[in-house]
């Protein structure tokens, strides 16, 4: 719902209300940090209702650059992308959650309260250019994908 610009894009808010309050109610385990947040891996956020960052649901976000400062504070990557990273750089980032820190955006980002409560109702209403994920795959093979790169 979010991309920080030379941070990370934000996402994993489920369109629909009832299955986002669905969710909600069942938090995740925290895992241990096994993997750096480097590019192109993926976290687990904060819920964003939580507001201290003391607990884990479905929001996720995906590095866009090497940010192994936040293993020290405890995002734990659990997945990689190994081919499309020039997808994840092309979503559309001009909605910012902060302003100042993007000299292109020109709206703040969708609040994530709103999200929970309205759904995709709210974010096509009020972000008309927003990117939306519509489908991913697992790879289920075992040997290691080569690292992301920016081609």
């Amino acid at each position: 719902f979010k991309v920080e610009e030379n941070f990370v894009a934000h996402f994993g808010i489920n369109g629909d209300p009832t299955v986002s309050e669905a969710w909600g109610m069942r938090p995740l385990p925290e895992d241990p940090v096994k993997e750096s947040n480097k590019r192109g891996y993926l976290s687990f956020a904060p819920d964003s209702r939580a507001r201290l960052g003391t607990m884990t649901t479905t929001e996720v976000f995906i590095n866009l650059v090497d940010n192994t400062h936040l293993d020290d504070e405890g995002f734990a990557p659990f997945a990689r992308i190994v081919s499309g990273i020039q997808t994840i750089d092309a979503l559309y980032s001009a909605y910012s959650s902060s302003i100042t820190s993007n000299p292109a955006a020109t709206i703040a980002a969708p609040d994530p309260i709103k999200i929970y409560m309205q759904g995709n109702r709210y974010l096509e209403e009020n972000y008309p250019q927003l990117s939306f994920i519509i489908g991913t795959r697992v790879e289920r093979d075992l040997t290691p994908p080569p690292p992301a790169s920016d081609s």
